[in-house]
């Protein structure tokens, strides 16, 4: 167990490191970067931009309209493993500067009771985004949420109740 927490550590650390040179501004063939102020460059793991808005706590609904009608983008969508480590290196660097938050994605299972899915895309959400015995919750608990790596989730995907105040991970394409 000891080894998984330092592999964990030397992950975490290089992905940051390799975040901080990748958002630094222009990418490593000279193009300047195309997000908006604020905004987090993810085109090197084709997410786009991405913005942690760490400002307000939203119910689900609400942080997929924030997302939509504010910022022209939609909740986060993650669909591969190198995705998921971008933006949990994100939020561990976030966490060091802002405290911890739970993140909503644009993940659900309404209409579909057991069947998570993306909501912009319709894609089933994969295994690996899950937190170990993650969706458990049944009929209440219909959105996927980033929990806290206080929980030791480490900002895996854990199934909630909608209601829950959280913070809005927005993403569009450039």
């Amino acid at each position: 167990k000891m080894f998984s927490q330092k592999m964990e550590f030397f992950k975490a650390s290089f992905l940051i490191f390799f975040s901080l040179a990748w958002a630094s501004g222009t990418e490593s063939d000279g193009k300047e970067n195309p997000c908006p102020n604020f905004w987090v460059q993810g085109t090197h793991v084709n997410m786009g931009c991405i913005l942690f808005n760490s400002s307000e706590a939203y119910d689900w609904e609400h942080a997929y309209d924030y997302c939509h009608r504010f910022e022209n983008a939609s909740l986060v969508e993650i669909r591969t493993e190198e995705q998921l480590e971008f933006l949990k290196m994100e939020l561990l660097v976030l966490e060091n500067h802002e405290g911890r938050h739970n993140w909503w994605t644009g993940a659900t299972d309404y209409g579909r009771e057991g069947q998570w899915y993306w909501m912009g895309s319709l894609t089933p959400v994969a295994d690996y985004v899950w937190a170990s015995g993650q969706p458990n919750e049944g009929s209440l608990d219909n959105c996927l949420n980033l929990e806290t790596s206080n929980y030791n989730y480490f900002y895996l995907g854990y199934d909630v109740n909608c209601s829950y105040a959280s913070f809005p991970i927005c993403q569009k394409f450039i």
